[in-house]
């Protein structure tokens, strides 16, 4: 269906009138079509476009493609990368905050700051005077009254000695130790007393073959307190502060 519209003069004087309408044969329609694609003279099919002299229809979307997928496996890697690196660097820092000090640092820490203060007086005790008369013949032998912290040897042939603690005091099998114990189960240097700048007696293993024991505690490094049983080798000692 269509609709005509005509526009007549204004002295027409055809309002209200029938007006009849004659067009001429052959009127066209002047609606725009847009033309079908062709390709060398054939007509593409709806969607397609010609390219050169091919119809070509444009490709649906489809998956990610090769690129798509080496851009996700080198972030996955480049993640994986990072991580492990975080958890590396989280176990070393936690090696390193729980490996012990180092004995020798302290000990020459300590003698440099003994020798910056100036000697203090030593009082020598006298010898303890035997309690009653020996017999005549007999010869006792008193040892020396020991003061301030030292090590009570609990077993072994030298049961029963007090030594006194110096800073350094090196005990092991080696001689020239500060106490010698030969019995098998003792290192050369088998451990060693340190005394810290509070005062402290600080026990420490230099890397022995059968280990250090404090309290039954097999221990690297240890602050001992009055009464604590040590175990060198199979010699039982005590530390007493006092």
């Amino acid at each position: 269906q269509y609709v005509l519209t005509y526009f007549v003069a204004a002295d027409t004087g055809a309002a209200g009138r029938r007006v009849k309408l004659v067009t001429p044969v052959g009127t066209s329609l002047n609606e725009v079509k847009v033309p079908e694609a062709t390709c060398a003279g054939k007509v593409c099919d709806a969607g397609a476009y010609c390219a050169g002299s091919v119809c070509a229809k444009p490709r649906a979307a489809g998956g990610r493609g090769i690129l798509g997928w080496i851009l996700i496996v080198g972030g996955i890697l480049v993640g994986v990368i990072v991580l492990l690196g975080v958890v590396g660097f989280l176990m070393t820092k936690r090696q390193q905050a729980q490996v012990p000090l180092d004995p020798d640092a302290i000990i020459a820490a300590a003698e440099q700051k003994m020798k910056s203060k100036p000697p203090k007086a030593v009082t020598i005790q006298p010898f303890a005077k035997p309690a009653s008369v020996p017999p005549q013949g007999v010869v006792q032998v008193v040892a020396p009254v020991v003061s301030g912290p030292r090590l009570y040897i609990a077993s072994g042939p030298r049961e029963g000695e007090q030594i006194a603690l110096k800073h350094g005091f090196m005990i092991g099998k080696q001689p020239g130790c500060d106490l010698v114990f030969d019995d098998g189960f003792t290192s050369s240097q088998h451990a060693q007393i340190a005394m810290d700048h509070f005062g402290n007696c600080r026990l420490y293993d230099r890397g022995s073959t059968n280990g250090t024991f404090v309290n039954g505690q097999r221990v690297t490094e240890y602050v001992l307190e009055h009464g604590m049983s040590v175990r060198i080798g199979s010699t039982e000692l005590r530390f007493l502060a006092q």
